[in-house]
């Protein structure tokens, strides 16, 4: 069974321990989660980047899966949400959404409202607090307006005043409770009772934002949180909060996903109950289990100095980055030590469409900043790297809709996790990553994943840049007419054939021709027939001396082919048999010379030598007409 999961911000707390949830009970069931998640509001006032974050969620093709888990509330950007709704309930794939309710879907949520007002009521009643502020979650986020909501009847309800300047609004991370911390120092604010904050990281940030400036909880202030989280269990003073069972919330909403795949009916509303825990942030006496304290220190610490060893490496590993064998050398040690059995990058478009882009650039039909053949999830999408439990290999092009080439999903309860590879809005590709250790499935995924992007707009604009000087250097030395070298050409390339006939020890023999009756051509039948002329020349010419020599347009209706030649005898015969040959196709004359080279120098000695020969032969043939 294929489980298809859309959630944002997947190194949240809370979201990852819905996910842990969902994941053991797939993987004992031996079924597939597909999580498609972004980092967009990590980047929200970097908009254009946010954008193309948002824009994985147009990659899944709902039929596809057997049943959807989304949590809207996770996703801070509003026409994905109006997309993602809209698309579910046209899909009418079972599905099980988180806190919102969604038609056709089953709702599971976590009911804390009578808790999180006993918790707020615990500060006003049993510590007698009447001055409490409030900080909140961002402000499109749902569960952020409901606390908000909850704090404000509960302080009315005791005629408590909610003024406006003590609602503060945050981003759910540890960041936004320091900054307002700062605030009330810098503004010389009066420090209120309490705080009640919408999540423990805000509830942390608070704490040890005001314990900078020399101001203790609980001593001089109070606090409370949500979440019951990992680092509000381990902190001192340790947090007071709502335990919203996160783990037991994703294992409920997976078992319910499961059934209604299978057909069996569920209710339309889902709860589980969130839990008061009371610890010291609020100015409580409790019991401190130390040794489980300092055994989670140790283990976080360790964590992150891992995370941290593998974030530097990968600024190292990927600064050089230019082609996709070196994007393959940077990525696989990162494969293995972050242990993802499964890993698959997948650019949007063919490996042909990729190729024909780049002639484009380099012609001049499509400019860089153009959108390019690849700017959404809509067509098709080609795997130039893969590595399925340590075997690396490559996928040619398969339908964006199937997500990875039809042999590469497997039926052993595998959890996969879709990310975007994009360059600021511009779709590029998609990395999915099929099971790795959780320990380091946060912000270190997050930084592997800029690295991608970084590296993967680094290879384009690399390629970009080099089918561009490749069309100058065309232009350069190729004749536009003809296609055969000009000029310039010819003398770049001859310096090549000079060292080569040095090292072989022989000489090089020069044919000069000239077109017989070009003139008479452009007189009677225009100069369109006599470029036909000089093009059939040219290409009898390629065909004949370019397979063993250099065969240029010298100028006009003069052509030129250089060979290596042992010997001056080797050389003439040669040329000889490419001037009867041509002289089929075209009426030529034809002037050979052989010489040692050693110089450019010497090579133009040669040439007028030759020059002088083609006009003796053209002499002579006139006569014989």
């Amino acid at each position: 069974m294929n489980i298809l999961v859309l959630m944002g911000e997947v190194a949240y707390i809370s979201r990852s321990e819905y996910l842990k949830g969902i994941v053991s009970k797939a993987q004992t069931d031996k079924n597939n989660i597909f999580l498609f998640t972004c980092e967009g509001f990590a980047f929200h006032e970097l908009s254009a980047y946010s954008e193309g974050e948002y824009e994985i969620y147009k990659l899944p093709h709902l039929q596809n899966y057997d049943a959807i888990i989304v949590d809207f509330n996770s996703i801070h950007h509003q026409p994905t949400l109006d997309y993602l709704r809209e698309q579910i309930v046209a899909s009418g794939v079972p599905c099980v959404s988180f806190n919102e309710a969604l038609k056709g879907a089953s709702r599971i949520t976590c009911l804390y409202d009578k808790q999180f007002e006993e918790l707020i009521e615990h500060l006003i009643i049993d510590h007698g607090f009447r001055d409490i502020h409030y900080m909140s979650g961002p402000k499109l986020d749902e569960q952020s307006l409901i606390r908000q909501a909850i704090f404000e009847q509960t302080m009315h309800k005791h005629q408590l005043e909610v003024l406006p300047e003590n609602i503060h609004i945050g981003d759910f991370n540890l960041g936004s409770g320091r900054m307002v911390a700062g605030q009330y120092m810098e503004q010389n604010r009066k420090i209120p009772d309490a705080f009640v904050c919408a999540n423990d990281y805000m509830a942390i940030g608070l704490i040890e934002g005001f314990k900078s400036y020399g101001i203790r909880c609980p001593e001089d202030f109070a606090v409370v949180g949500v979440d019951n989280s990992h680092m509000g269990k381990m902190m001192v003073p340790r947090m007071s909060t709502i335990d919203m069972c996160d783990y037991a919330f994703g294992q409920k909403a997976y078992e319910a996903a499961v059934q209604l795949a299978k057909g069996e009916r569920q209710p339309g509303e889902i709860h589980i109950h969130g839990k008061k825990v009371i610890g010291h942030s609020c100015g409580c006496d409790c019991n401190v289990d130390s040794t489980y304290i300092g055994n989670e220190c140790v283990k976080i610490g360790a964590q992150m100095d891992q995370s941290l060893d593998l974030i530097k490496s990968l600024n190292l590993h990927f600064n050089d980055v230019k082609t996709l064998i070196d994007f393959e050398r940077a990525v696989s040690p990162f494969v293995e030590k972050l242990g993802i059995e499964y890993f698959y990058y997948c650019q949007c478009g063919s490996r042909e469409s990729y190729y024909q882009e780049l002639e484009m650039f380099g012609n001049g039909t499509m400019d860089v900043n153009d959108r390019t053949t690849y700017h959404d999830y809509d067509d098709n999408a080609w795997c130039p790297i893969a590595c399925e439990k340590g075997e690396w290999s490559s996928y040619s092009a398969f339908d964006c809709k199937q997500l990875l080439p039809s042999e590469c999903i497997k039926e052993e309860g595998v959890y996969y996790i879709i990310m975007p590879v994009h360059r600021n809005r511009e779709c590029i590709g998609y990395a999915v990553m099929g099971n790795f250790d959780w320990s380091l499935s946060g912000r270190v995924l997050q930084h592997l994943i800029l690295e991608f992007d970084r590296a993967i707009g680094s290879i384009r604009q690399n390629d970009i840049t080099k089918s561009i000087m490749a069309n100058i250097n065309k232009k350069w030395q190729y004749d536009e007419l003809t296609e055969i070298y000009n000029r310039s050409g010819f003398y770049h390339q001859m310096q090549f054939m000079i060292s080569q006939a040095k090292k072989e020890e022989k000489g090089i023999t020069i044919s000069f021709f000239d077109l017989d009756g070009l003139k008479k051509i452009n007189d009677l039948q225009g100069h369109k027939a006599g470029d036909r002329y000089i093009v059939k020349m040219a290409t009898a010419l390629k065909e004949l001396g370019g397979r063993e020599g250099i065969v240029a347009r010298f100028g006009g209706d003069e052509f030129l082919m250089a060979t290596i030649d042992a010997s001056s005898e080797e050389g003439l015969m040669k040329a000889e048999a490419v001037k009867n040959k041509i002289n089929e196709a075209v009426s030529v004359s034809v002037g050979s010379v052989y010489g040692v080279l050693r110089s450019i120098k010497e090579l133009n000695l040669l040439i007028r030598k030759a020059d002088k020969k083609m006009y003796q032969d053209k002499v002579a043939r006139k006569a014989e007409r």
